[in-house]
């Protein structure tokens, strides 16, 4: 199905991001009155699909159309919020449009309530950017930003084919992408290849090929690569210490994430906090 280019744009739309250190609650059950997606990127929730509540964990994908009942909880062991965690810290990107363009693109696919589409870095790449254009519009809904819009939905609908396709091929594939599933939701703890490994059965020599088969990157990088993507969006929207930072990002000493930040990004950490807030007091 083709999108009519005379519905280019928008009625609504608000892209942004969010942390939550404290339980969370949020509900819509007579139904959403816009187009929801929402992108877990630390920490887990439960979220309402289907008549029941689901466990959400990091690289998952909540899609919500119009009319679909909402639920959201966080920071609590179960959906009964009877007991709340102790410790906990979440943190999402969400988007919610309403307009023909996006009916449009719900109606390209059949689209599950819940997808995993892994902490994709070229979906949170173009979201970060959004999120960022976004702010300096003040609420305006301008070209670049329905660009942008129209980019990350198709990024999204790409990265849902890759990891069909994953799904689809041999054992040996699916044993890699429940690896990188367990790297994605274990990123912020300390674990060993070895811990990789035993998740899915295999050996370590074994895991460690099979990764980087199916990947072209090796565990360690991978692991790195989610880390210092986690660091980067509590630098970006936190006003946490350097050193907190690091820790809380899988870091295990400070000078190895600051090392290993400015040999990634040619920035040291602090650097990279002075230009984002630069270029948040010029909105």
């Amino acid at each position: 199905m083709s999108i009519d280019k005379s519905e280019a744009n928008f009625d609504y739309f608000f892209a942004g991001y969010s942390m939550h250190h404290k339980p969370y609650y949020s509900n819509d059950h007579a139904g959403t009155s816009h187009y929801l997606l929402r992108l877990q990127i630390e920490g887990s929730c439960y979220a309402w699909l289907d008549d029941g509540y689901t466990l959400v964990e990091p690289g998952d994908l909540l899609l919500y159309k119009q009319g679909d009942p909402y639920e959201l909880i966080i920071g609590y062991k179960s959906p009964s919020m009877t007991e709340p965690l102790v410790k906990h810290q979440t943190s999402d990107y969400h988007m919610i449009i309403t307009g023909a363009w996006i009916e449009h693109w719900w109606e390209l696919h059949k689209r599950p309530g819940i997808v995993n589409i892994g902490l994709d870095e070229r979906v949170l790449s173009i979201w970060r950017q959004l999120v960022h254009e976004k702010r300096k519009l003040d609420n305006q809904v301008e070209e670049i930003v329905i660009h942008l819009a129209k980019a990350l939905l198709y990024m999204i609908d790409r990265s849902i084919q890759e990891r069909h396709t994953l799904s689809a091929k041999s054992r040996q594939v699916g044993m890699a992408s429940r690896m990188k599933n367990f790297i994605e939701q274990h990123a912020t703890e300390a674990f060993t290849i070895t811990d990789v490994a035993r998740y899915v059965d295999l050996s370590v020599s074994r895991a460690v090929h099979l990764f980087k088969e199916t990947y072209d990157q090796t565990i360690i990088d991978y692991t790195i690569m989610v880390r210092l993507s986690i660091a980067c969006e509590r630098i970006e929207h936190s006003t946490l210490k350097l050193e907190q930072i690091a820790e809380l990002s899988g870091f295990q000493s400070y000078s190895y994430f600051h090392r290993t930040f400015r040999s990634r990004l040619g920035l040291s950490p602090q650097q990279y906090r002075d230009q984002k807030n630069l270029n948040f007091q010029s909105l």
